[in-house]
């Protein structure tokens, strides 16, 4: 493996590790191939991404669908009381599993 690219991306000077048991596990990963990666909580209700959207110099990206850009105070206040009204009587992990497994993902 040392020498050899990852991918594109793989920064020069890299250094490969050499444990056999960490080689096993990322021999594991690559064998995966499709996997699902899932955030999920009270900061969907609005529709922003995770707790970004609290970051104003984040803003351009994380909310450009909320028009709270030029009221920072009133969109920090309205985030930090979404767990008031965040109510998920109809989440079932179980099915979101069995979902992603149908549709041939390795590990979710």
């Amino acid at each position: 493996m040392a020498g050899q690219e990852v991918h594109p991306y793989t920064p020069e000077g890299y250094v490969y590790p050499g444990e056999k048991a960490v080689l096993d596990r990322l021999e594991w990963f690559r064998d995966q191939k499709f996997a699902l990666m899932m955030h999920w909580g009270p900061y969907t209700q609005p529709g922003i991404i995770e707790s970004w959207g609290l970051s104003d110099e984040d803003s351009s990206w994380s909310r450009s669908d909320i028009d709270w850009i030029d009221n920072a105070d009133k969109f920090k206040r309205q985030y930090w009381d979404l767990n008031k009204s965040f109510n998920p009587v109809r989440f079932r992990p179980d099915r979101w599993a069995e979902l992603a497994a149908d549709a041939g993902f390795r590990y979710c």
